[in-house]
């Protein structure tokens, strides 16, 4: 494995961007099914319980920036990552629940409708405090949230590949739907220097945070994991639903990933691109100041220029008065 700050991945920095670790194994693959075969082993060890999830993320990095020719084989992945985020979700969703300790005064038919699918709020302290209260042991936790991190690490690939390679919602229903019409048509695939993949919570994990299942940081990571999954999964059933109905579906989607797409465009700022942004913000702020200065230094190359005007005066005065012979004495 790659390290970078103690934490493997599986990509190598090179001068014009990222590559993954394991490109050269990738290109040897000239068949596209065989391609298809070493891409779905790959996937099928985010199935295991036990995955590590350094382990996870070092394929997710190989999966990221492998040298996708063809736009196809990056729709091939999503399509199986979509297919594996909802299942395992629903399979861990329901595991879980099921480990919620029940307390009794929770019971209520107020409760069980604020707790509903579609109102899950990671943000929402009571519902969040409610939820703390009936969690399991800290071995439970622990691996609920493991495996929630390596469900939303296969929706942080999806998100990235579609805002490198500009890849719309619409293009992956279509290949889902048709993927033999989507491939005849084997367009080259050209990918954005901007993005990247750098799955945040993951890393955290890794780095040493939420280690400890009866600490107050991991239990609420772990809530609030709940929560984004739980909604997750809503909105997967919402848009199988609406399969029929593009509007639904568009609103769905947007719903399910734009928080999360645009946390991944805020990390792509480099800090070249922050501290312009910071400088156009000054702009505002000091524009007055600015204009000031500029006004006394175009003052200043005016007077400058009378000056020397008058100076040039003064002197052809004298040599006319020299010439001439008169009394007159230029003042000054």
């Amino acid at each position: 494995p790659i390290f970078e700050d103690k934490i493997p991945r599986g990509y190598i920095n090179l001068e014009y961007g990222k590559t993954a670790a394991c490109c050269h194994l990738y290109t040897l693959l000239k068949e596209k099914k065989h391609k298809r075969v070493f891409i779905t082993q790959l996937l099928s060890i985010f199935d295991e319980q036990n995955s590590p999830l350094d382990l996870l993320l070092y394929i997710a990095d190989n999966l990221a920036y492998f040298p996708h020719t063809v736009i196809e084989d990056i729709l091939f992945i999503i399509k199986h990552a979509d297919s594996k985020i909802n299942g395992a979700g629903n399979d861990l969703i329901h595991t879980f629940e099921k480990q919620l300790e029940v307390v009794e005064n929770m019971e209520t038919d107020e409760v069980k409708a604020n707790d509903s699918d579609s109102d899950c709020d990671p943000e929402d302290e009571n519902m969040v405090a409610r939820v703390k209260e009936r969690l399991p042991g800290p071995a439970e936790v622990l691996h609920f949230l493991r495996r929630a991190l390596s469900i939303f690490m296969l929706l942080w690939l999806k998100i990235y590949f579609k805002q490198a390679f500009s890849i719309s919602d619409k293009k992956i229903d279509a290949y889902s739907n048709d993927a033999a019409a989507v491939e005849s048509k084997s367009k080259p695939a050209s990918r954005k220097s901007g993005p990247t993949f750098e799955p945040r919570e993951v890393i955290e994990y890794l780095a040493g945070h939420y280690r400890n299942g009866e600490s107050e940081e991991t239990q609420l990571m772990a809530v609030k994991m709940y929560f984004k999954l739980k909604k997750l999964m809503y909105d997967f059933d919402e848009i199988c639903d609406s399969s029929d109905d593009e509007t639904t579906k568009a609103k769905t989607k947007s719903s399910l990933t734009s928080q999360l797409e645009m946390e991944a465009k805020m990390l792509q700022k480099t800090p070249k691109k922050m501290q312009k942004d910071d400088l156009d913000s000054d702009r505002d702020t000091d524009g007055e100041e600015k204009q000031v200065q500029i006004l006394d230094k175009a003052r200043k190359k005016i007077q400058q220029k009378k000056s020397k005007g008058t100076k040039k005066k003064r002197r052809r005065r004298r040599e006319d008065s020299d010439s001439s012979g008169s009394d007159f004495t230029p003042y000054g």
